[in-house]
C-alpha cells in the first residue's frame, strides 16, 4: 500500500515541490500512481503554476 512519506523542496529548484510516496509493491498499482499523479501534476502546472512531482521512494 503507498502512503505519504513526505513533502520536500526540490534538491535543484526550492519552487519545485516534491511529495513523497511509499512506493507500491504491485507493479502494475505503480504504473497506475505515476499515470494518476502525472495527470495531477501537470494540470496543477498549467492551471496555478506550482511545480509538484510525486516521488515513489522504497
Amino acid at each position: 500500500m503507498s502512503g505519504l512519506f513526505d513533502i520536500t523542496e526540490g534538491p535543484e529548484n526550492p519552487d519545485n515541490v516534491w511529495i513523497n510516496v511509499t512506493e507500491p509493491e504491485d507493479e502494475d498499482r505503480d504504473i497506475e500512481l505515476t499515470e494518476f499523479f502525472s495527470e495531477k501534476c501537470t494540470d496543477i502546472l498549467m492551471d496555478y503554476g506550482y511545480d509538484i512531482s510525486v516521488m515513489p521512494v522504497r
